[in-house]
This record gives structure tokens, sequence and C-alpha cells, in this order.
């Protein structure tokens, strides 16, 4: 007789107290519109980003998946296409790959599925943005504390003219900034003695002591769609006040944009509008800059908003501009006619007192002004004009507190004139206020003009 076969019973397996298992649901994060796009090909259409954050649709986790077992290439190990060129980091194979999955349409905002491995957005920097070598560190916008990965320590160049290529603590490739110092005593033209004084004397904590400035610390170029152009915009969604500026040959209506550049306390994002061209801003540009919470702080508004209005049918709203702040401290502090517009790297060393270095000294002749911004359309961008665009942007916030302060000053001098006017005075001068409150006292013309307080003691 054959045998019968021997049924063996499947095997279970052995529980192991120590092993710890996932039961918990997948972690989500609000995305921006540009969320769409999620390293596969580009969908146009009805999903478009519009006037609102976000929009209707679902993405595809995969490019997520595994982001922490392979590290994205770095400009480190990236090959340029010309020495001293900046390279933009290229998107791993798994990202391009992915794709997006439809869903219905529907009113609620995008979200995103991520990997339970990867870092929220408010978690992916490790080192805190630069201040100014006599001040200390302030609070950062975006903080968090979390175990950094074990990435090599790179640290900015001494030289204040050169960048050092590194990568943050979530694998994304970015070149680090010099860092900043500030001097108060720097060389000042006769035109402007009047007003570098007032602004030592008004707005400095002492005249030798220049402000407290917090400078970005990473620079990210980006020249194509993908992970790390995703995690820009994520990053600078959560931000409530933004720097703004933009490069390219004649910059304008007829003009050729290059770079679109975006700051925040911690970093610079330099968007390559000459590869990308008007589908950055489909893809999470719009979001960002067309969130009117979002304060948008630009130097001369004029060019930008002309650019951005008929080139990309794009209209800034809840805009902070420095150049108009100036416009009005420095007709305040100092008689004269400003016909002049004053360039951002002079606005910049008056009033936060950074020197010429740290700056982006270059200035256009209207004669060959085609010619000499042309420099901005050539591939690949070098170093020093990289550098040169980030530094256009990266003390945009510091000088727009300044500016804040300077542009109030007038009105919490009288605010304090009129307190003092009733608190110190004498019974029967309280009663003169009481029966002629008509009149202002005589303090309150600490709040006029330093040039109109001179006429009116003049007069007694």
């Amino acid at each position: 007789t054959t045998p019968s076969p021997c049924i063996l019973p499947k095997k279970t397996p052995a529980h192991n107290p120590n092993k710890q298992t996932n039961t918990s649901q997948p972690s989500y994060v609000l995305m921006p519109g540009g969320a769409e796009y999620r390293g596969g090909k580009y969908k146009a259409g009805a999903r478009m980003v519009q006037d609102t954050m976000g929009s209707a649709g679902e993405t595809s986790d995969s490019s997520d998946k595994g982001r922490s077992n392979e590290t994205p290439s770095s400009p480190t190990s990236s090959t340029p296409d010309a020495p001293g060129g900046a390279v933009a980091w290229q998107p791993s194979a798994s990202s391009l790959m992915s794709g997006i999955s439809a869903s219905k349409t529907r009113p609620s905002q995008v979200y995103a599925r991520v990997a339970d491995t990867s870092l929220p957005p408010s978690q992916v920097l490790s080192r805190p943005p630069t201040t100014s070598a006599n001040t200390h560190s302030s609070n950062s916008q975006l903080s968090g504390n979390y175990k950094s990965h074990s990435y090599p320590p790179a640290l900015p160049s001494n030289n204040p003219r050169c960048l050092t290529k590194s990568t943050d603590s979530a694998g994304y490739p970015c070149y680090l900034i010099p860092s900043v110092v500030t001097v108060p005593n720097l060389p000042t033209r006769d035109r402007d003695r009047a007003l570098t004084r007032g602004v030592k004397e008004l707005l400095w904590p002492s005249v030798m002591t220049p402000p407290t400035i917090t400078t970005p610390a990473r620079l990210y170029y980006i020249a194509r769609e993908g992970d790390l152009f995703e995690e820009a915009v994520v990053r600078l969604s959560a931000c409530s006040r933004i720097g703004l500026s933009m490069e390219g040959q004649v910059l304008g209506r007829n003009g050729k944009t290059s770079l679109l550049v975006i700051s925040n306390l911690e970093e610079v994002f330099v968007f390559d509008l000459l590869n990308m061209g008007e589908n950055a801003f489909k893809w999470g540009l719009y979001s960002v800059l067309r969130n009117k919470e979002v304060v948008k702080v630009v130097h001369d508004c004029r060019q930008v908003s002309d650019t951005l209005y008929h080139q990309y049918g794009l209209e800034l709203e809840n805009v902070f501009d420095t150049l108009a702040g100036h416009v009005v401290f420095s007709n305040w502090v100092a008689k004269c006619d400003h016909r002049l517009a004053k360039p951002l790297d002079q606005t910049i060393r008056d009033y936060l007192g950074v020197p010429d270095e740290h700056l982006y000294t270059t200035h256009y002749s209207s004669n060959t002004l085609k010619a000499d911004t042309s420099v901005w359309l050539a591939r690949p961008l070098t170093d020093q004009l990289l550098l040169g665009a980030a530094r256009n942007c990266m003390y945009l916030l510091s000088l727009a507190r300044i500016m804040e302060r300077a542009i109030q000053l007038p009105m919490e001098m009288a605010v304090k004139a009129l307190m003092s006017s009733s608190t110190t005075t004498d019974n029967e001068m309280a009663r003169q206020m009481v029966l002629t409150p008509q009149y202002l006292p005589r303090e309150v013309q600490s709040s006029l003009p330093v040039w109109k307080q001179t006429q009116c003691s003049g007069r007694g």
C-alpha cells in the first residue's frame, strides 16, 4: 500500500515581544496645491492651483517611501555642467517612476500620505540661522527637537564670497551661506550723513551697536520639479512672512526672468524660472505667493510686481516694501529732496551696518542695462551670481523689522508725549487741559519731523 502523504501543520511564527509592529495609521501633512505633482508627469487641467491654498485630489506616496534608506545625491557628488557652476539636485529613480493617483474632485484641500519614517516639515533643519557677529541667536520660524541624521558636519566658508556645499538633516543638498558680520562705523557719503545719524540715534540700541539681525544659513538651488521643489513649497507655506526678489535680464513685463528668490529666517530658496517657466507657479509657487496671510517683504516692488503680473498673471497682496519704509523715515529724520530710489545694498548698509563684502553691490547703467543684466541668463550659474541672488533677498526680513520700528517711531513719540502731559502736569495745567482740550500740549512737538522740531523750537 502507498503511504498517505504527511500533512504538516502551518508553522506559526513565534511571538517576539521585542519586535515592534506599526498598527497606527499613516501620518498626513497638509500640502499646498503644488503637491499634485509628485515626481511623475505633470497633469495639467482643471486641478491647477487657483486663488486658494490647496486644491482637490490626492497624491501618491511612492516618492516619499524609502527616503530614510536612500540619501539623495547632493551637489558634492553631482557633476556640474561647467566648473564653478551651481548644480541642481537630481531626483532619485524612485521619485521619477512615481505617478499621480487620480481621484474625484472635491472642495477639500490636498493631503499627501507620507511614510512613517519621514520627518515632518518643521523638523528638517539642524543648524540654526546665522546671526550677526555682535548679537545672539533669535527664535526661528521653523524649529524642532529631534535626532539629526549622521551627516558629516560642514561649516560655512570664512570667505564672504564663497559658498560651501553641504546637505541638510533631511538629506536635501544645499549650500552654506557665509556668516554675516555688522560694523557700526562704516564710511558714509555726505548726502546720507543726516540719515545714518538718525538711524543710529533713534533705531539702533546705541550709536556703536548695530541692531540684531538674523540671516539664513542655507541656500537651496532648485532648477526643476521634484522632491526638493515640493519640500521648499511645504517649508515656505509654514512661514508668516517671506522675503521676495527676482533676477533677470531687464526685469519687467517685457524682460526675461531668470530667478525667483524667496527667503525665510533660516533658508533661501532660488527657483530657476528660466528652466521651469510658468510651471513653477502651477506646481506650488502660486499657493505661496497668493496667500493673503503671508507678508511678502520686497525692496522696490515695481519691477517684481510688473514681472509677476504681466508674465505670470500673479498680483501680489500683503506686501511690505522696505523702500517705501525708507522714504517715510528719511523724510521724517531729514529735510531733503528724495527723487532717487535708494538701492537695496545701500539701504542694508545704512540701516543694518552690513559691510560691502557681505552685499551684492553691482549696479547697472541705463545705457548698457540689457547687456549687463544678460549675465543672469547664462547656465550653469556661477557661485558668485547664486550668492548674489541670495544676498539680494536674505536681508529683507531683518530690514523690514527695523523699518517697522522706523515708521512707527513718530506715533510712539506722540503717544508718549500725550501720556506724559497728563500724568506729570500740576493741578493748574490739568484744569486747563480739561477746559481747553482742543489745544495740544507742547510736548507733542517731539513727534514732528526732526527738521520741523528745529523750526518750531526757533519760533518759541
